[in-house]
């Protein structure tokens, strides 16, 4: 529908609207290797969200396209929720750590519906920011 944030624009490289949204998460993944599994876990917030992916810092390079379960809690969802994602680029930080785009490979319609809401607001409240600057 037109005005979705979560809705495809063509014109963009990205499918969805991302929007600076800072949230806590948590996460983890494992992925094997020739030398035995590796895994990891960490909590950190949100770099930027859309209703296809999100953002963040981390101290750990997680190669792609490894899968990691994300646990976020939004304002209209309360409790932790869990998404699956996979790894899409991990790149080194400037200021130390890493930096990591995931995209959503399982989400379930409530949390994409509390995400396109979060989204939304974000970028209205970007908007009467601006007009009023």
């Amino acid at each position: 529908m037109a005005g979705d944030s979560c809705s495809q624009t063509g014109k963009e490289r990205r499918r969805f609207q991302r929007a600076p949204v800072t949230l806590p998460i948590e996460y983890q993944y494992q992925y094997p290797t020739p030398a035995g599994a590796v895994s990891g876990s960490g909590c950190t917030t949100t770099d930027n969200v859309s209703c296809g992916g999100l953002m963040f810092h981390t101290e750990s390079f997680i190669p792609v396209p490894v899968f990691l379960e994300v646990r976020m809690r939004l304002e209209e969802t309360g409790a932790p929720v869990p998404v699956f994602a996979r790894v899409a680029w991990c790149e080194e930080a400037c200021d130390g750590g890493y930096i990591v785009g995931v995209r959503f490979t399982g989400i379930n319609p409530r949390l994409r519906d509390a995400l396109n809401m979060t989204v939304m607001r974000e970028l209205h409240r970007e908007i009467c920011e601006a007009a009023l600057a």
